[in-house]
């Protein structure tokens, strides 16, 4: 049969379009690349998201200015992020998006390679999230306590083990 697109005689492998191997693969990736570009829309968020989100930004850029570039969990002064002591899904969960911005909420911890005895490559941001054991051990982990207590007792009695 004939392809439609360069009107030779070859095997059609798209019936539907009536195109050959070749040709069809050429439409193929012409669709491919056109996804690929397409800038897809966002959905929008609600303006209480967007003050949160300028509030954070905010946050952190008030923190880098007034604290030391240090991690509060080991003193390591390299590989800093900034780790929510309540993570921001649970402030979701407990209704206290305020809490997201709130500098309280939000230590300079190290990523990797914590200074803290037996942490190995571990920093103190997972530590902190995950690390039951190794979290006491942190330099700032009665500071970080008391101010979990202070806003809800029942997350800090299972996240710290009370």
């Amino acid at each position: 049969m004939k392809c439609l697109k360069c009107q030779t005689i070859q095997v059609i492998v798209n019936k539907r379009h009536r195109l050959c191997s070749l040709c069809n693969r050429k439409r193929l990736d012409d669709q491919g690349s056109g996804r690929k570009n397409k800038i897809r829309s966002i959905i929008g968020i609600s303006n209480k998201t967007k003050q949160v989100i300028l509030d954070y930004s905010q946050a952190i850029k008030e923190i880098d200015q007034e604290r030391e570039q240090v991690c509060s969990g080991c003193g390591n002064p390299r590989n800093l992020s900034n780790s929510h002591l309540i993570s921001r899904q649970k402030c979701r969960d407990l209704g206290r998006l305020d809490l997201i911005s709130e500098k309280k909420n939000i230590q300079k911890h190290c990523i990797i390679n914590s200074n803290i005895p037996g942490a190995g490559h571990k920093g103190c941001h997972e530590i902190w999230e995950s690390d039951h054991n190794l979290r006491p051990l942190m330099l700032d982990y009665k500071n970080n306590s008391e101010y979990i207590l202070s806003i809800d007792c029942l997350f800090a009695k299972r996240f710290l083990n009370l």
